[in-house]
């Protein structure tokens, strides 16, 4: 599980500890991680890792394999979000976006692939967004990322048919979790902007815990059948 030391990840992990599974976390601060692993206790194995850092992810995935020897589940969650238009973001921004949201996915999913295959199959299961469909200013850049990680969980789910690998992804608009403030208040500049240029309200969020009960879902179906991508829409 990637992005585990806060908000959604924190859900999802929570989610599949409770459903009986052992869980890594992956994430960038060893003092949010060993946070998370408490409470989660020793069913939970935190490891720092910064999944744009292919160095980085080896050591993780390593620890993983001396661990446990094999991985049923592997969750691609850890996402940046820039909200700016094109003209105005930096190089820092574009760069962080592309490296983590698409480029993270790719160098965990090539690390886990053998860890997968050891336990004779399993998923793969990348945290997308609603904002691959809705066209929305500011959000051109994070936009891209996502809609590049669905091709490559399409590619990807062909490349490991063979290897009753499954490969999913769950496309998610707003999601509540713990607030960040400092996130709050941009995302809140930036929809008054918006909606002020006659753009849409933004729609309501759904909660992380039903973004993990989709994770568990498509984890449990029987195998045999693949569920491409999981369209999550708040009722």
């Amino acid at each position: 599980m990637t992005g585990a030391s806060q908000g959604l990840g924190v859900a999802i992990a929570r989610q599949l500890v409770e459903e009986g599974a052992s869980v890594a976390l992956l994430a960038r601060s060893p003092e949010k991680l060993a946070a998370v692993a408490a409470e989660m206790g020793t069913t939970a194995l935190p490891l720092a890792c910064d999944v744009s850092d292919p160095d980085s992810v080896r050591r993780a995935f390593d620890r993983i394999a001396e661990c446990w020897g094999h991985l049923d589940l592997l969750v691609n969650n850890a996402g940046i979000i820039g909200m700016a238009l094109l003209e105005t973001a930096s190089d820092d921004s574009i760069f962080d976006q592309v490296s983590t949201n698409l480029v993270g996915p790719m160098l965990c999913s090539r690390a886990a692939i053998p860890l997968l295959r050891a336990a004779g199959g399993g998923d793969v299961v990348n945290i997308s967004s609603r904002s691959v469909e809705l066209a929305r200013p500011y959000l051109s850049v994070y936009s891209a990322t996502k809609g590049g990680l669905e091709t490559f969980s399409r590619t990807l789910a062909a490349e490991l048919r063979p290897d009753a690998i499954r490969v999913s992804a769950i496309r998610v608009g707003p999601v509540a979790t713990e607030p960040d403030l400092q996130i709050e208040r941009s995302a809140k500049a930036v929809t008054e902007e918006w909606v002020a240029r006659g753009g849409p309200a933004p729609e309501a969020p759904a909660s992380a815990e039903s973004v993990a009960d989709a994770v568990v879902f498509i984890a449990t179906t029987r195998r045999g059948a693949r569920i491409p991508v999981l369209h999550l829409e708040p009722q």
